[in-house]
């Protein structure tokens, strides 16, 4: 099920890797982290709460109503519950703009590896629907499905995508670490 919440959603879709999951769900654990640490008692109370309620909620929707029906449960069931708790944890993060101890890690996760893990996601989708499944993991010509451009040019746009991405990222991030080192006016 958890593998579900990054991008296995069940009926008719392309499962990612492991890794994919694994990485994106480290990013979510030092975001988490990050957030527990720069804010107060009160924040790491509700990041505590929600986290229990994440948990807690999805069970209960399951034990409540989900199991009447006869149908087992799938992580875009609960998605809806689990999503508040990287959305708080940001909230908190922008709370708190200059207490941030694990701000450089969490720079370099998002702009090194989330392109990456974005790319990847769309290269399985787009070689299951252009080679299938057990197709070549490289490829230039298609067994069926052959999107407008050809599949290079769609590869290379992907990439200049996930550069762009990571751009946006590093500034975002050195804007962040610059904000964390000024010193407010005394």
């Amino acid at each position: 099920m958890i593998k579900g919440l990054v991008g296995d959603f069940g009926y008719l879709t392309v499962p990612v890797p492991r890794v994919v999951v694994v990485l994106w769900l480290l990013g979510v654990a030092v975001l988490l982290a990050q957030a527990g640490l720069s804010t107060g008692r009160r924040g790491r109370l509700l990041l505590g709460a929600t986290a229990a309620a994440c948990v807690i909620a999805p069970i209960a929707f399951f034990v409540f109503v989900y199991a009447q029906t006869g149908y087992p449960m799938q992580a875009r069931h609960y998605l809806p519950f689990v999503v508040a708790l990287p959305l708080l944890a940001g909230h908190l993060l922008a709370e708190r703009p200059r207490k941030r101890p694990l701000l450089p890690l969490l720079v370099v996760f998002v702009a090194a590896v989330l392109p990456a893990v974005h790319f990847v996601a769309w290269y399985v989708n787009f070689r299951q629907w252009t080679v299938g499944r057990h197709g070549p993991l490289i490829f230039t010509t298609a067994n069926g499905w052959t999107p407008p451009l050809g599949i290079v040019a769609w590869v290379a746009i992907t990439i200049a995508g996930a550069g762009a991405l990571a751009a946006g990222y590093l500034l975002a991030g050195a804007a962040a670490l610059r904000g964390t080192e000024e010193r407010p006016p005394t």
